[in-house]
Protein backbone atom coordinates (compact mmCIF):
# COMPACT_ATOMS: atom_id res chain seq x y z
CA UNK A 1 0.00 0.00 0.00
CA UNK A 2 1.32 3.42 -0.82
CA UNK A 3 2.11 6.10 1.73
CA UNK A 4 -0.78 8.35 0.64
CA UNK A 5 -3.30 5.53 1.07
CA UNK A 6 -1.95 4.63 4.51
CA UNK A 7 -2.16 8.28 5.58
CA UNK A 8 -5.76 8.51 4.32
CA UNK A 9 -6.63 5.33 6.23
CA UNK A 10 -5.22 6.80 9.45
CA UNK A 11 -7.18 10.02 8.89
CA UNK A 12 -10.44 8.15 8.29
CA UNK A 13 -9.96 6.01 11.41
CA UNK A 14 -9.50 9.08 13.60
CA UNK A 15 -12.43 10.85 11.92
CA UNK A 16 -14.71 7.85 12.52
CA UNK A 17 -13.73 7.57 16.17
CA UNK A 18 -11.51 4.51 16.12
CA UNK A 19 -11.24 0.99 14.82
CA UNK A 20 -12.45 -2.37 16.03
CA UNK A 21 -10.79 -5.77 16.17
CA UNK A 22 -11.93 -6.61 12.63
CA UNK A 23 -10.24 -3.53 11.14
CA UNK A 24 -7.13 -4.03 13.26
CA UNK A 25 -6.79 -7.64 12.11
CA UNK A 26 -7.18 -6.46 8.49
CA UNK A 27 -4.28 -4.02 8.97
CA UNK A 28 -2.04 -6.75 10.38
CA UNK A 29 -2.96 -9.14 7.57
CA UNK A 30 -2.52 -6.69 4.69
CA UNK A 31 0.42 -4.53 5.81
CA UNK A 32 4.04 -5.51 5.92
CA UNK A 33 6.28 -4.46 8.81
CA UNK A 34 7.31 -1.11 7.28
CA UNK A 35 3.71 -0.26 6.38
CA UNK A 36 2.59 -1.00 9.95
CA UNK A 37 5.28 1.34 11.27
CA UNK A 38 4.21 4.02 8.81
CA UNK A 39 0.55 3.50 9.73
CA UNK A 40 1.41 3.83 13.42
CA UNK A 41 3.25 7.13 12.82
CA UNK A 42 0.38 8.57 10.77
CA UNK A 43 -2.21 7.39 13.29
CA UNK A 44 -0.28 8.90 16.21
CA UNK A 45 0.04 12.23 14.41
CA UNK A 46 -3.66 12.28 13.48
CA UNK A 47 -4.70 11.55 17.06
CA UNK A 48 -2.34 14.23 18.35
CA UNK A 49 -3.64 16.78 15.81
CA UNK A 50 -7.31 16.06 16.59
CA UNK A 51 -7.13 16.08 20.37
CA UNK A 52 -6.45 18.85 22.84
CA UNK A 53 -5.16 17.91 26.27
CA UNK A 54 -6.28 20.38 28.93
CA UNK A 55 -4.37 19.85 32.17
CA UNK A 56 -5.65 21.77 35.15
CA UNK A 57 -4.99 22.03 38.86
CA UNK A 58 -7.75 22.12 41.42
CA UNK A 59 -11.26 22.32 40.03
CA UNK A 60 -12.54 23.67 36.70
CA UNK A 61 -16.11 24.86 36.25
CA UNK A 62 -18.42 24.24 33.28
CA UNK A 63 -18.19 27.86 32.07
CA UNK A 64 -14.40 27.60 31.75
CA UNK A 65 -14.67 24.18 30.09
CA UNK A 66 -17.08 25.62 27.53
CA UNK A 67 -14.68 28.50 26.81
CA UNK A 68 -11.88 26.03 26.13
CA UNK A 69 -14.13 23.90 23.94
CA UNK A 70 -15.08 26.99 21.90
CA UNK A 71 -11.38 27.75 21.27
CA UNK A 72 -10.93 24.43 19.46
CA UNK A 73 -14.05 23.74 17.36
CA UNK A 74 -14.21 20.24 15.95
CA UNK A 75 -11.46 18.93 18.24
CA UNK A 76 -11.81 16.48 21.08
CA UNK A 77 -10.91 18.12 24.39
CA UNK A 78 -9.52 15.80 27.04
CA UNK A 79 -9.68 17.39 30.49
CA UNK A 80 -7.17 15.95 32.96
CA UNK A 81 -6.61 17.06 36.50
CA UNK A 82 -2.90 17.08 37.29
CA UNK A 83 -2.07 19.09 40.40
CA UNK A 84 1.62 18.15 40.20
CA UNK A 85 2.10 19.40 36.63
CA UNK A 86 -0.07 22.52 36.81
CA UNK A 87 -0.55 23.45 40.47
CA UNK A 88 -3.14 26.09 39.60
CA UNK A 89 -4.35 27.35 36.24
CA UNK A 90 -4.45 25.45 32.97
CA UNK A 91 -2.04 24.01 30.40
CA UNK A 92 -3.34 23.27 26.88
CA UNK A 93 -1.45 20.92 24.58
CA UNK A 94 -2.57 20.85 20.95
CA UNK A 95 -0.51 19.14 18.26
CA UNK A 96 3.00 20.57 18.77
CA UNK A 97 1.78 23.70 20.58
CA UNK A 98 1.64 24.29 24.32
CA UNK A 99 -0.30 27.14 25.90
CA UNK A 100 0.74 27.23 29.54
CA UNK A 101 -1.38 29.45 31.76
CA UNK A 102 -0.49 27.60 34.94
CA UNK A 103 1.14 29.17 37.97
CA UNK A 104 4.17 26.91 37.55
CA UNK A 105 4.45 27.88 33.87
CA UNK A 106 4.29 31.58 34.67
CA UNK A 107 6.97 31.21 37.36
CA UNK A 108 9.22 29.30 34.92
CA UNK A 109 8.87 32.08 32.32
CA UNK A 110 9.64 34.78 34.91
CA UNK A 111 12.75 32.92 36.10
CA UNK A 112 13.87 32.37 32.51
CA UNK A 113 13.60 36.11 31.76
CA UNK A 114 15.50 36.97 34.91
CA UNK A 115 18.32 34.58 33.94
CA UNK A 116 18.46 36.05 30.43
CA UNK A 117 18.80 39.59 31.76
CA UNK A 118 21.64 38.77 34.17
Amino acid sequence: MRQVQIKELAQSIVASGGMGDKELNWVFEKFNRNEIKMFQRFLSKEIKDNNVNAFFGGEINERDKNKIISLFPGKTIIFKRDDNLVGAGIRLEYSDFVLDYSVSGIIKRILSRIRESI
